[in-house]
């Protein structure tokens, strides 16, 4: 080996053991944010809670710590952070932001807007509101959470993909904001005890929070916005069709309730006539029955339809009623504007004007139901 190879060599082992000396120096002196909160805590100020990175512990435990400060905007709560920590607090990793109820009843578009033009944030950033301050959720010692920020991203992950939560990212959140003819929706996230959960969906004009809906009415959305399907649901109907095919009545109800697991479904939704802003909507779905509250007899001739005719026709009020609340908050969360923009030429439509018009909508509303499986043994 020569002697230009030798200094080469060296020179490439130098760089390295430099280079790993500088990562290590800048890890040292940064702190990685996987979760943010903001609550409302007086006229024109903001708290803001961010979970950071604690160590791993040796059997492989991650941990956080959540630190809090005050600011009268985000960006100068966030300058306070750093301040208070002695080092710079890095935004690359988060995932998932909440907004205190009464911070999201005065509107959050100040707080979206900054977040959507730092780069250091991404827009694929799970939004969700709390009905009390975001900092009881993540400051509160949970025993099986050890990193409540990665917690919150993973629920909303879940209950997007298999549940009634529509997606709810920065990015839908802007798109349905300039959006003419929708609004947005974001989950509520509550803290019971030791658990946190998902328990409504908030309900937008613009970047104001007006009203929430139920979970289930919430899954009527979800199969109306046609994106990743709810995995089940549950309908309770009036016994008096079926009560020919219950054999043995366990319950002195009057009514059954039944658990579906959704199989595939497809929507469409018309507009029939822009003067009286009257629009068709049809659901149709297959799914499997997975439980019935009632011993009913799928061997008698007639059963399985009765039952598949029962369901369409109370999920079709159901889905009315979901669609009713909405026009009582004034907040589109479907889109229904959107379909009168694109069906009605020079429509010349504007979010406050859809507002007006909104509540003034009808819906005819029909859901067709297929049974797929029924779990009995034919």
């Amino acid at each position: 080996m020569n002697k230009l190879q030798i200094k080469s060599i060296s020179v490439v082992i130098m760089l390295v053991l430099l280079s790993g000396c500088f990562h290590s120096n800048v890890l040292e002196r940064t702190s990685i944010s996987v979760a943010v909160g903001y609550d409302k805590i007086g006229e024109g100020k903001i708290q803001t809670s961010s979970v950071l990175y604690g160590a791993t512990s040796k059997e492989g435990k991650e941990s956080s710590q959540v630190i809090t400060v005050e600011g009268e905007t985000s960006k100068g709560a966030r300058l306070n952070l750093n301040q208070k920590l002695g080092y710079k607090v890095v935004s690359g990793q988060i995932r998932f932001i909440a907004y205190e109820g009464e911070l999201a009843r005065d509107g959050i578009l100040s707080i979206v807007d900054t977040l959507s033009r730092d780069p250091s944030y991404g827009d694929m950033m799970y939004l969700a509101v709390t009905e009390k301050p975001i900092r009881d959720i993540l400051a509160y010692k949970y025993p099986n959470i050890s990193n409540v920020g990665n917690y919150l991203t993973r629920l909303i992950a879940h209950n997007i993909e298999d549940s009634w939560v529509p997606s709810c990212t920065l990015h839908d959140f802007r798109n349905d904001f300039y959006s003419a003819g929708k609004e947005a929706v974001l989950p509520i996230v509550e803290r019971t005890n030791n658990e946190v959960n998902v328990t409504a969906l908030a309900l937008f004009q613009k970047d104001v929070m007006v009203g929430k809906i139920e979970p289930e009415q919430a899954v009527y959305i979800k199969l109306l916005l046609d994106r990743e399907q709810p995995e089940s649901l549950e309908v309770k109907m009036q016994k008096d069709g079926m009560a020919k095919y219950v054999k043995n009545v366990h319950h002195p109800f009057e009514t059954i309730k039944t658990a579906l697991g959704n199989l595939g479904s497809k929507s469409s939704i018309k507009l029939i006539s822009k003067d009286e802003l009257q629009f068709d909507i049809h659901i149709r779905m297959n799914v499997e029955l997975q439980e019935i509250s009632e011993d009913y007899d799928f061997t008698e001739k007639g059963a399985v339809q009765q039952l598949e005719t029962e369901l369409s026709k109370q999920m079709s009020i159901d889905l009315l009623n979901a669609l009713n609340q909405l026009k009582r908050l004034k907040s589109d969360a479907v889109g229904f504007g959107e379909v009168y923009r694109s069906s009605v030429r020079n429509s010349r439509l504007t979010k406050d004007r859809w507002q007006d018009m909104f509540p003034k909508a009808k819906f005819n509303t029909k859901v067709t139901v297929n049974l797929i499986r029924t779990g009995t043994i034919e």
